[in-house]
């Protein structure tokens, strides 16, 4: 499967859930084989008051066709740092554009993550090309 990043608009401010600091955040939308598969964000905050950077990437896979909506998609997030990847429990980005949020568990087992892991890198990547 080959894995294709468009860059979106740069997101509206937010800040680190956990210390309040502004993010920098990034947008992309994702295409697997030529074809509109999930839009990703990565929010990463480098305030001091943490022991190492955060980041979080959000992935959102499903329908995006005209006409479809959150209910034709799911979310995930995952966080990243220097020693790897994870799914984690909770979203830290939500929208209704986004989807309905699935947990870990619940991640792993859905339709249409197979190649989670293959554009969760191509995100990472992107981000650090970008910073």
């Amino acid at each position: 499967m080959r894995i294709e990043l468009e860059p979106g608009d740069e997101p509206p401010p937010r800040s680190c859930p956990e210390c309040g600091a502004p993010l920098r955040q990034l947008q992309w939308f994702v295409y697997a084989d030529g074809a509109a598969n999930a839009v990703a964000y990565a929010d990463r905050c480098a305030a001091p008051v943490h022991d190492r950077p955060r980041t979080w990437i959000t992935l959102a896979f499903g329908e995006w066709a005209e006409g479809t909506s959150g209910a034709d998609r799911f979310a995930v997030c995952l966080a990243w740092w220097d020693g790897g990847m994870a799914l984690i429990d909770e979203p830290v980005r939500e929208s209704d554009l986004l989807g309905i949020f699935a947990p870990r568990e619940e991640a792993l087992t859905l339709d249409g993550v197979e190649h989670l892991w293959d554009v969760a890198d191509a995100v990472a990547t992107a981000m650090v090309v970008a910073l």
